[in-house]
């Protein structure tokens, strides 16, 4: 494979990461001033929060077993990264509290899931590219590289097809 795709892409990932990065905090952020201002002991707050979990949980999944999972294994590096940084950021202030153990074991907890979290969206992110290209990486010329991509992006979904909409798809493919 060509060593400018090669750092075309890694620099591209790395902007997508920081992107994400600053999202996923903002998202926290906004979370956090929801539920000051919100009290969660009400049961249709958390039935609804409970709904809008599963929700989002079912379309990490699909994202995850789609052609991108590139940008899932991302999210799960931005997402680890901002809990570790979350985590940290509270180790400067002393805990005085009679329950100091809870709360070492808590930040503790936090900073092992955020590295659980950015090994996973690794290995994600490496499975994602072998999605995208599947080609053999050592004899890869440029040229292969982009046929197998055309390939493997025009292949059938396997998805049922209305006959209304077949049409479009065979003159498309014209």
């Amino acid at each position: 494979m060509p060593r400018r795709l090669i750092l075309l892409l890694f620099v591209s990932s790395l902007a997508l990461l920081a992107i994400l990065v600053g999202a996923v905090n903002m998202v926290g952020v906004f979370i956090e001033g929801i539920t000051t201002s919100v009290p969660l002991n009400s049961r249709s707050v958390r039935i609804a929060l409970s709904g809008a979990f599963v929700v989002g949980a079912v379309v990490l999944y699909a994202l995850k077993k789609s052609r991108a999972q590139f940008a899932y294994g991302l999210a799960e590096i931005a997402v680890g990264l901002v809990a570790n940084w979350r985590s940290l950021d509270t180790w400067s202030h002393p805990v005085t509290s009679p329950g100091r153990l809870n709360i070492l074991f808590a930040r503790l907890a936090i900073l092992g899931a955020g590295i659980y979290l950015i090994s996973r969206g690794i290995s994600n992110v490496l499975d994602g590219f072998a999605k995208l290209f599947p080609i053999p990486w050592s004899n890869a010329t440029l040229e292969h590289f982009k046929q197998v991509f055309k390939e493997g992006y025009n292949a059938p979904p396997n998805i049922p097809i209305p006959k209304s909409l077949l049409k479009y798809q065979i003159a498309g493919t014209k």
